[in-house]
């Protein structure tokens, strides 16, 4: 069981590692949206309509 849960983060870790080496940071940012807390808590606010 431990040898499944191993391959799976190892995997997964080899996954992320191409993503960021081979696409560039625009790019996943216009995909993914901004994470920052400020633009999180904007987004937030204008959700609830305040």
């Amino acid at each position: 069981m431990i040898w499944k849960t191993l391959g799976a983060l190892v995997l997964g870790c080899s996954a992320s590692g191409v993503v960021q080496a081979f696409v560039f940071k625009n790019h996943m940012r216009a995909k993914l949206g901004d994470h920052r807390p400020v633009a999180w808590i904007a987004r937030r606010v204008m959700a609830w309509g305040l």
